[in-house]
């Protein structure tokens, strides 16, 4: 039972546990529960530099780019676990390099299937000097062997173009394809360059023939890329110094649709406008982030094309982070439509990662590090090339720092809103309650509801439930005839929000049930024969006279003649019969 008396005690309880708490951690700090400080940097062979990041779906961190191995650059990948440790499940104490041939091999761009294998995609040498290179594709397992159902041996590599291809990025497809993108030459300047290959590493000739080439003038480089809801393939660079961007169908054909063409430049400012990366945003706009003019630069397009004049004010706005060159290099959105913006910003000797996070609207996000951007600095030069934002509301960076591989984690949610239209109905010791979710999370899911009670008007609160995983629930152990009053919190990797409005109900004992039983008679059809006809008809209501019971009865006697039928009228009960015939 709830009483005042247990309530007063767990109030008391309470109120010592929350002396004891600290602070809690606010988005933009680092993580420490990544490897104790947020940051790790890990050596590989004779020195290596990260270039992306993907988040799997149990939290461990993965980290592409290459290393210098025995005087050529070999694909290397590096697995973290999620408190930041060396993964020893994965490769070689949670390091794997891959050597394509005697010559230099560069990975670039990475993506987690869903069956959890690693699809690494870069660069390959044609030729022992680098003159020429082309696609390369690399499929790992999940624990970092080269996949044989892959290309040959675990190993792709594709030529674009009569000269030299580079991939920068991948995506995979609702159907387990690997969609590459970046730029390759076509014989005179630069275009841009999209692959998509089938599960087994081939070419899908489904899409244009596997291999398309997409020119906007001269010297058109693509580094990031991004599926559409509607497998569109979205692919983002530079094109004469502006921010570029091309759509094409899943068929591999430009989206007229989009801009006209399948093709849009935006000019953002009066420097040189380069989009290094591309994400959606949760209403399918598309969002561009690079530089401009030695500024973080960011676009917001709307999915035909044209700029998002609800973005910024514009569509495009930079913002200054550093003394020197600032640069987005990744941006990612989180659940509830914030961008997180990652790259790096010169402090004046050399560079630190920069992070920042924008409203949907563009604007910086003061909840985040208190102005919504920060540096770091690790070592020397530290970059962060690749950003994921987990629906735990962690913020995981990937990069290098000082020729070694690099990855940070930060603090990226908030506490949720307060859970609305709470609503309880009473029943015998025990109350229901119903609820709405909070229309903001707080940029990470809410993992459950922390349920209050209060029976001395809310003087006192005490837990009912702690933890529970839906938008209902019954609290029972009640005393009926009290007045109880409820409220409703939603938790989240961040804490406990604030608190719903209250809902009141006084639990009760249900009256006794009363069952009348009343017999109603079956109509009886009577023939008239040769014998005589006795009919028994009941009152409507038996009614004990001197504990005896009252039967009327009727005898009725017809002539053979008459062999007649008649039915009983109201209800049954024929006090003069009527004669049908």
């Amino acid at each position: 039972m709830w009483g005042k008396r247990t309530l007063g005690v767990l109030t008391v309880v309470l109120a010592v546990l929350a002396a004891g708490l600290v602070a809690s951690a606010a988005p933009g700090d680092l993580d420490t529960s990544f490897s104790a400080d947020g940051v790790v940097t890990t050596s590989v062979e004779s020195g290596g530099l990260g270039q992306s990041v993907a988040v799997q779906s149990d939290g461990k961190v993965v980290v592409a780019g290459y290393a210098l191995v025995g005087g050529n650059y070999d694909v290397a990948v590096v697995r973290y676990t999620s408190s930041g440790a060396l993964d020893s499940t994965f490769g070689t104490g949670g390091i794997v390099t891959v050597d394509v041939g005697s010559k230099t091999d560069k990975g670039y761009g990475v993506a987690i299937q869903s069956d959890g294998k690693i699809v690494v995609v870069g660069e390959s040498a044609t030729d022992p000097m680098g003159f020429s290179y082309d696609f390369l594709a690399i499929r790992l397992s999940s624990s970092g062997s080269l996949d044989s159902t892959f290309g040959t041996a675990g190993i792709a590599t594709i030529a674009l173009g009569p000269s030299s291809d580079y991939a920068r990025s991948v995506v995979i497809d609702s159907s387990g394809r690997a969609v590459i993108g970046g730029y390759a030459s076509n014989g005179v300047d630069w275009d841009f360059g999209i692959v998509r290959l089938t599960t087994s590493g081939g070419l899908d000739s489904a899409f244009n023939g596997g291999t398309v080439l997409v020119p906007f003038g001269s010297n058109d480089y693509a580094y990031g890329m991004v599926l559409a809801s509607d497998g569109d393939v979205i692919l983002a660079g530079t094109s004469g110094g502006d921010f570029a961007v091309a759509r094409l169908t899943s068929s591999g054909v430009l989206d007229t649709a989009f801009s006209g063409d399948g093709r849009a430049t935006v000019d953002v400012g009066a420097g040189d406008d380069t989009a290094r990366a591309a994400a959606l945003a949760t209403d399918g706009d598309i969002i561009l982030a690079g530089f401009s003019g030695g500024d973080v630069a960011v676009v917001r397009l709307t999915s035909g094309g044209s700029l998002d004049a609800t973005f910024a004010g514009s569509g495009a706005t930079t913002f200054a982070v550093g003394a020197g060159n600032d640069a987005a290099y990744a941006v990612a959105v989180t659940a509830r439509g914030r961008l997180v913006l990652a790259g790096s910003a010169h402090n004046g000797t050399d560079d630190d990662v920069a992070v920042l996070r924008l409203t949907s609207a563009g604007l910086l996000d003061t909840s985040f590090s208190g102005d919504g951007k920060l540096t770091h600095g690790v070592s020397g030069n530290d970059v962060a090339y690749g950003v994921d934002a987990t629906s735990s509301g962690r913020i995981v960076i990937g990069g290098d720092s000082a020729t070694r591989f690099l990855a940070m984690a930060f603090e990226g949610a908030t506490i949720p809103d307060a859970p609305t239209g709470l609503a309880a109905t009473t029943g015998d010791q025990q109350v229901a309650l119903s609820w709405s979710a909070p229309a903001d999370d707080g940029g990470a899911s809410v993992s459950g509801y922390d349920v209050e009670v209060s029976s001395d008007a809310g003087a006192s609160w005490a837990t009912a439930l702690a933890g529970h995983g839906s938008v209902s629930a019954t609290v029972t152990g009640l005393t009926n005839g009290v007045e109880y009053v409820f409220r409703v919190a939603a938790v989240n990797a961040a804490g406990t929000g604030s608190t719903s409005t209250t809902a009141t109900a006084t639990p009760y004992t249900a009256p006794p049930t009363t069952t009348t039983t009343t017999t109603v008679p079956t109509a009886s059809t009577t023939t008239l024969a040769d014998q005589p006809t006795t009919t028994t008809v009941p009152t409507a209501s038996t009614t004990t006279l001197a504990d005896q019971p009252t039967t009327t009865t009727i005898i009725t006697t017809q002539p053979e003649e008459e062999n007649e039928e008649y039915e009983p009228q109201d209800g049954g009960i024929a006090p003069n019969p009527v004669w049908i015939g």
